[in-house]
């Protein structure tokens, strides 16, 4: 159960609980998606596909980072604006990104960037 309330509560957008810095990341991400797709930077954008390794499960796992109208968790895409989504932006390969969760903290290592 646990298991399934935390891939709900990091996969799926919940009101703008996102820190300003983190919004204008993204914001900037949908202005210069066009320019992002036509030149990879290996940084995570939207319609990345990432690589991910849950480090206290040790399991990988693949999402891609979508618009909230696209999203589908139990297919992988996570929109930009849910917890895990908004916190991958940016980052590239090897860098971690920490999720409060339920209490906790959720740690994953960025593996992979693609498109």
């Amino acid at each position: 159960m646990y298991q399934r309330a935390r891939a709900f509560y990091i996969t799926r957008a919940r009101g703008m609980n996102i820190d300003p810095i983190t919004l204008a990341v993204i914001l900037d991400c949908f202005q210069h998606r066009e320019a992002r797709e036509a030149t990879p930077s290996g940084r995570v954008t939207v319609s990345s596909k990432v690589t991910l390794l849950d480090m206290q499960e040790n399991q990988r796992s693949t999402v891609t980072i979508v618009t909230p109208e696209e999203s589908n968790p139990e297919t992988g895409a996570i929109s930009v604006l849910s917890p895990l989504g908004a916190a991958l932006m940016r980052k590239v390969i090897g860098e971690i990104v920490c999720i409060p969760v339920l209490g906790s903290s959720m740690r994953y290592r960025v593996l992979h960037v693609g498109t």
